[in-house]
């Protein structure tokens, strides 16, 4: 959020250098409609001491009533109310909880001011003005962050030329062009922020009641497949939270230019399984029926397997939230001897011809779109989708669907070995003693650690679990195990540079899965130079780590292969 205000700021100076060069009504109408937006006012306004007694004069607002805002220069400059001892400070300053509501000399009809923040405008040190903001929406008080933006302003106004020459055409375009673009991105934030919130706090507050459903002694009467659909529940709004954090992780790393991707053959129906796993449920909620194309003699593509599927869901969950209960969502795949299309399409409600282009934009969404998301998802995809070197484009027509596609390379190179898929079932594989495997987990977070611990000892391996580097150390060498589930941030230190102690501490082929919440880093790379078998990020669901284990497991004791590189 402090990067979004930042940006903000930077636009508001920005404008404001334009607007120097304009007469004064323009330069201080502008800038105090910015102003209001940026610290997020009721109201806002400019006040001039124009009069040869130093009685207020030239007032500009926004946020006020035209019959209020007339009288307020009508204030004799012996009143003793709240702009007048503002503007006597001679410094900036800000005021909330005020008692009778914001001073008795203010006009009648005014409305009250429960807080306050204002900044004396100053030229040849003496005080020629007040820019001021009152009544902060979404707080009882100003923050100090605030108080520092309308101080910067003021001292920025302060040293604009007040002329009276109008300016040319031209350059009155380029403003109202500026203008324009910045009070629409504070809009588009204004919105991200509301969405973000209501994303956030409705997901938790689910999460929350869920839990205390099957916590609480209270409501012990649920039966079994009570408990399983809340359950489930959890499971679903856990996900969608999930995805909203690496959106926004995404993001940043794509306006820092820091996301990258790793180009690779790539088998589509193993990624189409894996994207169905994810899809599947929510249609299945929202009564869409989901259609997969025949992948029998698809070519494989270069792409980054990760970044694909992300796509993929992204793309696919769109198609069944915007599709209604009864319709369809489908995935197309169309080859040519270069290239292969991959389209999602839907037949829901559709996106008007004027919109096309500006849902790709971050924090926008179509019209009429409430409570939808907070419009990361289609600006990221085709981020990605232009990293390799091809372009998300959409057709659409309203009330009958819409249809997202690009085009990857074909590859033919060999495949890799698999680095993220989960391999073999669910079951707990043999250890060499005839029982089933035994497992060390070593992770810091308790929570996690339980977690991990109660998914293997349900899929019946034997399963012991410590908290730091030593404690695996100490671990190992007190009994020796087929393998280890190893975090890699510990709290003595870095668990990828103990892989070779603990291999050196059994006298058994050791499987060594690493599990690691940096999806902005390098740490799958480092991983598996380290020497692990398998990497995953955290979150992880139950089933992809009882896969990553079974195969990393299989493959060691099979005669430790050639590792997956990323």
């Amino acid at each position: 959020m402090a990067i979004l205000r930042a940006h903000a700021q930077r636009l508001v100076r920005a404008n404001l250098a334009l607007l120097r060069q304009v007469r004064p009504g323009s330069v201080l109408q502008w800038m105090t409609h910015d102003i209001r937006t940026v610290v997020g006012a009721a109201h806002a306004a400019v006040l001039l001491l124009d009069g040869p007694d130093g009685s207020p004069g030239t007032f500009v607002y926004s946020g006020l009533a035209r019959n209020v805002a007339r009288g307020i220069p009508a204030e004799r400059p012996d009143a003793h109310g709240l702009l007048r001892e503002a503007m006597e400070a001679g410094r900036s300053m800000r005021a909330a909880g005020l008692r009778p509501p914001g001073g008795a000399s203010l006009p009648a009809g005014h409305p009250s001011i429960a807080s306050f923040v204002s900044a004396p405008l100053i030229r040849h040190r003496e005080v020629i003005g007040l820019v001021y903001a009152t009544n902060k929406r979404t707080a009882a008080e100003f923050t100090l962050e605030d108080e520092h933006f309308v101080a910067h302003m003021a001292a920025e106004l302060g040293r604009t030329p007040l002329l009276t020459s109008a300016a040319t055409p031209e350059l009155v375009d380029r403003i109202a062009v500026t203008s324009q673009a910045l009070r629409k991105e504070m809009e588009a934030t204004r919105s991200f922020l509301s969405s973000l919130s209501h994303e956030l706090r409705g997901s938790i507050a689910g999460i929350l009641v869920s839990a205390e459903l099957i916590s609480d002694p209270a409501y012990e009467n649920l039966d079994e497949q009570q408990v399983r659909a809340v359950g489930r529940r959890i499971h679903n709004v856990a996900g969608n939270l999930l995805a909203l954090v690496d959106n926004l992780l995404d993001l940043g790393r794509l306006e820092a230019g820091r996301l990258d991707v790793r180009p690779q053959p790539v088998d589509l129906p193993a990624v189409f399984d894996d994207v169905a796993a994810v899809i599947a449920p929510l249609a299945d909620t929202a009564g869409v029926e989901i259609e997969w194309p025949a992948t029998a003699g698809v070519p494989r593509v270069l792409a980054d397997p990760i970044r694909l599927r992300q796509v993929l869901v992204n793309l696919l969950t769109n198609a069944v939230k915007f599709t209604p209960s009864g319709g369809r969502a489908w995935l197309e795949i169309e080859t040519d001897p270069e290239s292969v299309c991959l389209a999602v399409c839907d037949t829901g409600r559709g996106i008007p011809p004027s919109e096309t282009e500006r849902i790709f934009e971050p924090f926008e969404r179509g019209d009429g779109v409430h409570g939808q998301g907070v419009g990361l998802g289609l600006a990221i995809c085709r981020r990605i989708v232009e990293l390799h070197s091809s372009r998300l484009q959409v057709s659409s027509e309203p009330e009958v669907g819409s249809r997202f596609w690009f085009r990857l390379r074909r590859s033919r190179e060999p495949l890799p070995p698999r680095l993220l898929r989960p391999a073999g079932g669910q079951s707990a594989v043999p250890g060499l003693d005839g029982r089933a495997a035994s497992i060390l987990v070593v992770e810091d977070n308790a929570a996690s650690r339980q977690s991990i611990s109660d998914v293997l000892s349900a899929a019946g391996y034997r399963v012991r679990s410590v908290a730091t580097r030593s404690g695996a150390l100490e671990a190992i060498a007190s009994a020796p195990a087929d393998a280890i589930v190893l975090d890699v941030q510990l709290p003595d230190g870095n668990g990828l540079d103990i892989i070779g102690r603990l291999r050196g501490g059994v006298d058994r082929p050791l499987a060594v899965v690493v599990l690691s919440a940096d999806r902005i880093g390098d740490t799958a790379a480092r991983a598996m130079a380290a020497g692990c078998d398998r990497f995953g990020l955290k979150p992880i669901a139950a089933r992809d780590l009882l896969g990553l284990i079974a195969g990393a497991v299989e493959e060691r004791r099979a005669g430790s292969p050639e590792r997956p590189h990323v």
